[in-house]
């Protein structure tokens, strides 16, 4: 009931925001009656379809994610998200976040990032596609080398395997 709450927030101030640009064009036809069952209706129609996708379909997203890294790169999972991918004398930690925004498309939804740690690789041993950003992963320097999202998995496989041989 939380998350059904928070989203009716964000999506009610959303549509707020959005009959305000158009109340202050001149083009809002409606009455303050019709105007909040609008509001009303709306951001719980969406409140609903995002709380069902936290709550619901990002686990089993995840989940599915999971299996599919611990199938293609023979992976150890360490958490729901995370695992780990030894590739001859480095050690690859695999991350799977999610980000659910109302106002992005929900391309971007799901994130699968791919970390070295810092002591492993010298520094610009890399060329593109791979990048070496610095960045901290479960508390240990770490260089992210990869991003890719559940449909790049098998490409991602071969572009880090061809760089790090």
């Amino acid at each position: 009931m939380k998350t059904f709450f928070r989203w009716l927030i964000k999506a009610g101030l959303l549509l707020v925001s959005i009959i305000l640009v158009v109340f202050l064009s001149g083009d809002l036809k409606s009455g303050p009656l019709e105007t909040f069952l609008i509001i009303l209706g709306g951001s719980s129609l969406l409140a609903l379809l995002f709380s069902f996708l936290e709550l619901k379909y990002i686990p089993y997203r995840r989940k599915k994610l999971m299996r599919k890294i611990v199938r293609l790169f023979g992976a150890i999972a360490l958490t729901d998200s995370v695992a780990k991918w030894e590739f001859g004398r480095y050690e690859i930690y695999i991350d799977i976040s999610f980000d659910l925004k109302i106002t992005e498309q929900a391309g971007n939804l799901e994130l699968i990032s791919f970390y070295i740690p810092a002591n492993q690789l010298r520094a610009y041993q890399l060329d593109i596609p791979l990048s070496q950003k610095e960045a901290e992963f479960r508390g240990m320097k770490t260089y992210r080398i990869y991003q890719t999202n559940g449909m790049g998995l098998k490409l991602a496989i071969g572009r880090i395997s061809k760089q790090l041989i």
